[in-house]
């Protein structure tokens, strides 16, 4: 026999789904907006980077080579985060392209829902209010022309950058803040097992996620009774994690973070660019940290920031420009601190029995974080809906160029077409692990391969040095005088592949063409 309903129960249901409705809503408008970009295919940037990762790991899981040049080295991407994607590719039978997309669905869904236990264990009072306005700032609470680079998740970033292993690393570490959380307020080192495997992921992932992991963990043990204690633990935590990281076979991580990571620090230098104009929305949160501290006296939240900023400005006064990517994790904890002062806020006015003014400054607050990123949010929907699929007419490649053989084709045409066809002369992106003299050659010399003063006879000799099979000709609809001519690069061999946006020519041989065995080598860097 049933028992009629507890109406306690049945109100406090209905309390947490009121109050989660508003989390639900948001999440359900950006998978709906993500799940068209991806299914759309609009892929721009280091994604076609991390696809020829994901390519080359389906097809050699065990030992894989570099995946964009034919060279002995290894690849900074070839992170666990790859591995994974690149085995449900293999057992699934999909490209890298398909992997990838799925991959930023599921990133989204796992960033939901740890964010929601993050809050629920660094601010649990009103934490189904506080995620929901921690998600909506997340987004939309940013300057003029915030960082579009992986690592970011506002609007007009989040729908590229979902597929990447940052967005990976980002909801494993809330997942792993969230334990340490709770390690520290219920004692013990049992919930350590998942928490420092975890770090070693991060680390693995996104180096740049794991410095927020190990500020956090630092803070975070802050709150303990025995502080001290807590904070040795901690570190030791952080410590073996990045002992068990450096056990990984498909990349030294020693080496990428003594000096290989370096290749990056140039592309970086725009992180400490126009910062307050990107972020100053944010800045609200500043004397909200310490008004919170003196409320609470808890100085975790304080103390997490401030490592996060000597780590910022150590970056820019070392010239190592790669740590100001932590600027979007101390942006990310004003807007958490905004998030509890708006849920507190409107809890207030709840209580005194006005539910519908409750409502006036949530409505406020939303509207104003649209109004703030209203050319962000436009620019995210033609990203979504306007432009074809950035592949759409590279997959002839997979049948006509084989994975291993070299292709000469110009720097964006080439990133695209290395998730299809074969290895590449040059990568237009900085690579660890490949020394910059051998970068450079390698561009200048596809540079001047389509140059239109370059002699037929030099181009041969590039082909030869380099042991590229293969010239993919991008065709274009405009005339460029400085562009070698498509009948010249035709003469080169035959014709293999054409249609309205390529051809493919096979290169004749040439005497002084290598195979895959004599190709350029290059080792990695101490």
């Amino acid at each position: 026999m049933t028992g009629a309903p507890n109406p306690t129960e049945a109100g406090r249901f209905g309390s947490a789904a009121a109050e989660h409705a508003p989390l639900g809503a948001l999440a359900a408008c950006l998978f709906a907006l993500c799940g068209l970009h991806a299914w759309h295919g609009h892929w721009i940037g280091d994604f076609w980077e991390h696809s020829a990762v994901v390519r080359e790991l389906a097809t050699h899981p065990i030992g894989p080579r570099h995946p964009l040049l034919r060279i002995d080295a290894p690849h900074a991407f070839a992170n666990p985060y790859a591995l994974i994607v690149a085995t449900f590719c293999r057992l699934a039978g999909v490209s890298s392209v398909t992997g990838l997309a799925a991959a930023a669905l599921v990133n989204l869904a796992m960033l939901i829902v740890a964010l929601r236990v993050f809050v629920g264990r660094v601010a649990p009072e009103r934490a189904g209010t506080t995620s929901f306005f921690t998600l909506l700032f997340m987004l939309f609470l940013w300057g003029r022309k915030p960082w579009d680079f992986s690592g970011f998740y506002h609007i007009s970033a989040v729908i590229h950058t979902l597929a990447y292993p940052s967005a990976f690393a980002f909801w494993v570490a809330l997942l792993l803040l969230a334990i340490q959380a709770k390690r520290v307020e219920r004692g013990g080192l049992r919930r350590l097992l998942v928490a420092v495997p975890l770090g070693s992921v991060v680390l693995l992932s996104h180096p740049i996620t794991f410095l927020f992991v190990a500020t956090g963990m630092a803070a975070l043990a802050l709150n303990s009774r025995r502080p001290l204690l807590e904070a040795a633990i901690s570190s030791m935590s952080v410590l073996v994690s990045g002992l068990l990281a450096l056990a990984w076979p498909y990349f030294p991580l020693w080496a990428l973070l003594t000096g290989g990571a370096a290749a990056y620090d140039a592309s970086n230098v725009v992180m400490y660019s126009r910062v307050l104009v990107r972020t100053f929305p944010a800045s609200i949160g500043l004397p909200l940290l310490v008004a919170e501290w003196r409320r609470t006296s808890r100085k975790s939240a304080v103390v997490w920031v401030g490592l996060l900023i000597a780590i910022y400005a150590f970056g820019h006064l070392t010239g190592r420009y790669s740590y100001g990517r932590v600027i979007f994790f101390i942006v990310f904890l004003l807007q958490l601190e905004i998030a509890k002062s708006v849920a507190r806020l409107r809890a207030d006015i709840d209580a005194h029995g006005f539910l519908l003014r409750a409502r006036i400054p949530e409505a406020s607050v939303v509207i104003v974080c649209v109004l703030l990123s209203a050319p962000a949010l436009i620019g995210a929907l033609r990203d979504t809906v306007r432009y074809e699929r950035t592949d759409a007419g590279y997959h002839f490649l997979n049948h006509e160029v084989p994975q291993y053989d070299v292709m000469m084709a110009e720097a964006q045409t080439g990133w695209i077409a290395s998730s299809f066809g074969g290895k590449l002369v040059a990568s237009p992106q900085p690579l660890a692990f490949v020394s910059d003299f051998e970068q450079r050659e390698r561009r200048s010399a596809v540079t001047a391969f389509f140059r239109a003063t370059t002699p037929s006879t030099e181009r041969l000799r590039l082909l030869g040095k380099y042991g590229a099979s293969y010239v993919l000709v991008a065709r274009s609809s405009s005339v460029d005088p400085t562009a070698a001519p498509e009948s010249v690069l035709r003469a080169l061999g035959t014709v293999t592949y054409e249609d309205g946006r390529f051809v493919l020519v096979r290169a004749a041989p040439s005497p002084s063409a290598t195979d895959a065995s004599s190709a350029p080598r290059s080792t990695a860097n101490p």
